[in-house]
């Protein structure tokens, strides 16, 4: 199922919740937060590329500047949410951020006060991890990604995300996997190549 396809259906699901709770939460829009892997795994071929997207270090004042202005005034905890989790990244936090964008380039057309930022927590994927995350960081949604995992093979780069959604006014994984060896509602995004897997596709329809 291509990458946009998976999008879709978790905007569908976050936004179905919503409406569903709505008239019971007053005044709470959509609000994600959205966890770097939990686990990196990449073929020993591709060490080169890993290591170029490897960075530790703190953002230069010019660089805080253009993330605030790239968010506008209303949206300064999420400027600084994202400056924070940009001073820690490596390959595998590069999809979290393209997911981070990618909910907030999709919500913004439905919910202009919405709230999306990513995350770096450390948790074994459970129910009981995902809603301390959700609570600590007071979201409704906790988007999770227990693996990420990048391939070399004849045909180029492949990668997989297994990912799980949790909604804190269920108190649910709406997307996990139910058991070992059994798939109920994980999805998986096969992609072709690590820029499809970065890029993300933000085409409607």
């Amino acid at each position: 199922m291509p990458v946009s396809a998976n999008m879709k259906k978790l905007l569908l699901i976050i936004s179905l919740f919503y409406y569903l709770t709505s008239f019971s939460q007053e005044n709470r829009v959509p609000s994600i937060v959205v966890l770097s892997p939990q686990e990196t795994i990449t073929d020993k071929g591709l060490d080169s590329i890993a290591q170029m997207y490897k960075r530790e270090q703190k953002l230069t004042e010019e660089h805080k500047q253009r993330v605030r202005e790239s968010n506008g005034e209303n949206f300064e905890l999420k400027s600084e949410k994202e400056i924070l989790f940009m001073e820690k990244m490596d390959l595998g936090s590069q999809i979290t951020f393209g997911l981070n964008f990618y909910f907030s380039y999709k919500l913004f057309e439905y919910h202009e006060n919405h709230m999306v930022y990513p995350a770096h927590e450390a948790n074994n994927s459970t129910k009981s991890e995902l809603k301390k995350i959700a609570e600590k960081h007071d979201m409704n949604w906790v988007v999770n990604i227990p693996k990420v995992e990048f391939s070399k093979n004849d045909n180029g780069i492949s990668g997989e995300i297994r990912y799980q959604l949790y909604n804190l006014k269920f108190d649910e994984i709406v997307l996990d996997v139910d058991k070992p060896g059994k798939v109920t509602h994980l999805r998986r995004m096969k992609v072709t190549s690590v820029n499809e897997l970065l890029r993300f596709d933000l085409s409607v329809g």
